[in-house]
């Protein structure tokens, strides 16, 4: 028996804000003062700087777990600029 997969149960959240949401809205937190979205060559990269970096380390931790790269310059007393991205999702064959 063949059973029918419908993208929307195999792909997952499409940004990091829908990744941090309870729902299937997107999820801005408090922490993301200034965000920024870059695309290219099949990987987008989210930038968001922040003042409050001690607050978003639970959602970096939370967004590491879930597979998503997350690189944090710190660029002074509890600011940063983070960047988020996923690498192109493999399709099954």
């Amino acid at each position: 028996m063949h059973q029918h997969v419908t993208p929307s149960q195999t792909a997952p959240p499409r940004t990091p804000y829908h990744e941090l949401s309870d729902s299937a809205a997107p999820h801005v937190p408090e922490w993301a003062c200034r965000r920024s979205v870059y695309r290219g060559s099949g990987r987008t990269t989210y930038l968001v700087e922040t003042d409050r970096i001690d607050a978003a380390r639970r959602d970096l931790q939370r967004l590491q777990r879930r597979g998503w790269r997350v690189r944090v310059t710190e660029l002074g007393r509890n600011s940063a600029s983070v960047a988020l991205s996923r690498g192109p999702h493999r399709r099954a064959a």
